[in-house]
């Protein structure tokens, strides 16, 4: 049986994780034009722990200069960057649909009906066209798995 005490290096532990992914695939949308990523997840408390993260200091310290807009809703947060890539933030249930995105960050609690239904259709290759003859691949594209909560 566990207590209180003990389930609060857990909880730490875990939103260093997402607090750490959520980092990473910010600075992967304002390194890469035109990247979209989109973060998975099936419970309303998780969204707002994304919304405490886009405002602390230090999330606006390093970002502020690179983003456009954020643009909150109840089931979802996107923050747009002046690059034209996007991080979506979305509360995904069996009615939801599913956003096109290049890399996601799946909740480990989300059903495997609502995954291969909803979310990994969505998958598009990201490519940079700056020519629009030649479409070159940038890197590996993906779908990581974390624990939310």
């Amino acid at each position: 049986m566990h207590t209180e005490i003990e389930e609060i290096p857990k909880r730490i532990f875990i939103y260093e994780i997402v607090h750490g992914t959520f980092y990473k695939y910010a600075h992967k949308a304002v390194d890469n034009e035109g990247v979209r990523i989109a973060f998975y997840c099936d419970n309303h408390n998780i969204l707002i722990k994304f919304r405490n993260m886009i405002n602390e200091q230090h999330f606006k310290d390093i970002f502020s200069k690179e983003i456009e807009t954020i643009v909150s809703s109840a089931n979802m947060i996107t923050i747009y960057f002046i690059n034209k890539s996007c991080i979506q933030i979305n509360c995904i249930n069996e009615c939801s649909v599913g956003c096109r995105y290049n890399y996601a960050v799946v909740d480990k609690d989300i059903t495997k009906e609502i995954f291969d239904c909803i979310i990994n259709p969505m998958y598009v290759p990201y490519s940079y066209n700056s020519d629009k003859e030649n479409i070159v691949l940038k890197y590996d594209t993906g779908i990581e798995f974390i624990d939310f909560d």
